[in-house]
């Protein structure tokens, strides 16, 4: 039954059931694009929240740059629900070291997040590129469901503590 027949308010017993669908908020202007970490309603937020922030901190951060741009690049890329010959985005992330991991978190979630055995066993490279720090590796290493080469770029003033830093973790 559809419901914009009805003249007045449909009766209650034809809306059991029917959930409102989320609304997309538009803003004109320079920050019409609501990215977390960058602007949000005219206020600067975080990538990282309080849980993920409080875990950096007791395993020791080395180097944390929040806000910092980010290119990710995709190669043959294959995971359920995304299939990508060759995708390039841009995005800002966190980027964090520590005693323990290596963490690139944008807003959809974390791009890299990994214990650095891991990431030595799995075949990560990480290098200094100009004033980038750049962090490539094969998905189907970490991930069962996942295929093709993935490389993270991001600029940051503190890339080559990054860099050097991780080039020792990952021998």
């Amino acid at each position: 039954m559809c419901l914009c027949h009805w003249a007045t308010a449909p009766p209650a017993s034809t809306l059991v059931g029917i959930v409102p669908r989320p609304r997309r908020i538009r803003r004109s202007g320079a920050r019409s694009r609501t990215v977390t970490g960058v602007w949000f309603f005219g206020r600067k937020h975080s990538v990282l929240d309080a849980g993920v922030r409080s875990d950096l901190y007791a395993e020791g951060i080395q180097v944390l740059d929040e806000f910092a741009p980010a290119t990710v690049i995709y190669r043959h890329y294959r995971a359920p629900g995304r299939r990508y010959g060759y995708r390039k985005t841009w995005t800002k992330v966190a980027l964090a070291l520590t005693e323990r991991r290596l963490l690139v978190r944008s807003r959809w979630g974390s791009l890299v997040d990994l214990p650095w055995q891991q990431a030595r066993a799995g075949g990560m490279r990480t290098t200094l590129d100009g004033d980038s720090f750049l962090v490539t590796f094969e998905a189907g290493s970490f991930s069962s469901n996942q295929s093709g080469s993935v490389e993270v770029r991001v600029t940051s003033p503190q890339a080559a503590t990054a860099a050097t830093i991780a080039q020792a973790k990952l021998g």
